[in-house]
C-alpha cells in the first residue's frame, strides 16, 4: 500500500459504464493507496469536479459520465466523507448540463448536493509564476476540505487534449474563462501556464479520468465517441496526464499545458520516474487513436463570445424544459 504516492499512475480496465462493472474498477483503481481511505477522512466535505462543459446527453461523450460520478462518490461516502458534486461550465448552468448528461438524476438518486461553482465566488492572489495575479475561484472549491477531479479524456480543438490539469479550469467562476481567453490571444502556453496555475493553487487530493468511452477528433464539445474501456488514477494530475497521452498516443510536447507544467517545475512526467499500477502501459496504448487535424487558436473574438452564449442559452432552455418534463 503507498501512502497517496504522487508518482503513481492506476490503470484498470473497464469494458462500459455497466454500475456494478464501474463500481469494481473503482475500487481496484485506489488499491494501490488502499482505497478512498488514503484521500478523504470521515466527516470531510469532498467536492467532485466532472466535467460539465455543455449540455449533451452522456452518449455524447463529451461531459464525464454519470456512472463514474456515482462509483466515486460511493466510494467517498463509505469512506465518511460528505460528496457534493459541482463545476462552473462557462456559457451554461451546472444544473442543467448535468441534468442533460444524468449527473443530477445520480446526485438526487444519492441525496448529495449539487452546486453550480459559478454562483458563490472567492477572489485569491495567485503565486508570481501565473499569467494572471488574481482569480476568482468557486467559494465551494476554496471551502472543500478535498477535491476529487473527475476528468473526461477528448481532444481539444485549442489546446490538443483536454485531461486532469484542463479539467480544474472549471473551478474557475463562470464567464471569467472567457475574459481568460481574450487576455491570452493566440498564446497557447501562457494560457497553458493559467490553466497549470489553478491546478496547482486548488491541489486535488486525487485525480480519476474518464476514458471508458473517450472522445477524438473535434473535442471538446464536438467529435466521435471513441471505446477504450479504461479509467486512470493518480494524486498527482501532470503524471496521470503524462501516462494518458502516452496511452492514447499524442506527443506531450505538442500540449501547451504539459510545456507549461513543466516550466513551472509541477507534477511529474518523466515515465521513468512514474511507477504504472494496474494494467501494464504496453498493453493498453493505442495506436489509432484520432486527434484534431489543426489546433485552432484559443482568442475569444466578441462576435464569437456572443455567438456561443447564445448557442448555449438555446441549449440550456432545452435541457431545462427537457428536465421539467
Amino acid at each position: 500500500m503507498l501512502e497517496r504516492s504522487p508518482n503513481v499512475v492506476s490503470i484498470q480496465r473497464c469494458p462500459d459504464y455497466d454500475p456494478a462493472r464501474v463500481r469494481s474498477a473503482v475500487r481496484r483503481l485506489l488499491e494501490p493507496w488502499g482505497g478512498m481511505k488514503a484521500f478523504v477522512r470521515p466527516g470531510m466535505r469532498v467536492l467532485l469536479k466532472p466535467n460539465l462543459i455543455v449540455p449533451r446527453p452522456k452518449e455524447a461523450a463529451v461531459t464525464t459520465h454519470p456512472e463514474v460520478v456515482r462509483a466515486v462518490a460511493l466510494e467517498a461516502i463509505d469512506a465518511g466523507a460528505r460528496p457534493v458534486v459541482g463545476d462552473s461550465p462557462a456559457f451554461s448552468s451546472a444544473l442543467g448540463v448535468a441534468s442533460t448528461c444524468g449527473i443530477l438524476g445520480v446526485a438526487r438518486e444519492l441525496g448529495i448536493e449539487m452546486v453550480d461553482l459559478g454562483h458563490k465566488r472567492r477572489r485569491r492572489a495567485m503565486p508570481p509564476d501565473s499569467p494572471f495575479r488574481r482569480i476568482a475561484f468557486g467559494a465551494d472549491a476554496l471551502e472543500a476540505d478535498a477535491i476529487i477531479n473527475l476528468p473526461k479524456v477528448k481532444t481539444h480543438v485549442q489546446m490538443e487534449m483536454s485531461l486532469s490539469v484542463k479539467n480544474m479550469f472549471g473551478c474557475v467562476a463562470g464567464k471569467q474563462k472567457a475574459f481568460f481567453h481574450f487576455r491570452n490571444g493566440e498564446d497557447k502556453v501562457r494560457f497553458g501556464r493559467m490553466l497549470v496555475a489553478v491546478a496547482r493553487f486548488l491541489q486535488p487530493a486525487l485525480s480519476i479520468a474518464d476514458a471508458i468511452v473517450a472522445l477524438e477528433r473535434d473535442g471538446p464539445t464536438g467529435g466521435d465517441p471513441r471505446e477504450v474501456g479504461l479509467l486512470l488514477a493518480s494524486p498527482d494530475p501532470v503524471a496521470l496526464d503524462r501516462v494518458a497521452l502516452e496511452v492514447f498516443g499524442v506527443d506531450p510536447s505538442t500540449v501547451p499545458v504539459m510545456r507549461a507544467a513543466r516550466e513551472m517545475g509541477y507534477g511529474v512526467q518523466d515515465l521513468d520516474a512514474i511507477r504504472i499500477a494496474g494494467e501494464a502501459l504496453d498493453s493498453v496504448r493505442l495506436s489509432d487513436y484520432v486527434q484534431i487535424p489543426e489546433p485552432n487558436a484559443i482568442n475569444f473574438t466578441l462576435p464569437r463570445v456572443i455567438r456561443s452564449v447564445w448557442k448555449q442559452i438555446v441549449l440550456l432552455l432545452r435541457a431545462r424544459r427537457a428536465a421539467r418534463d
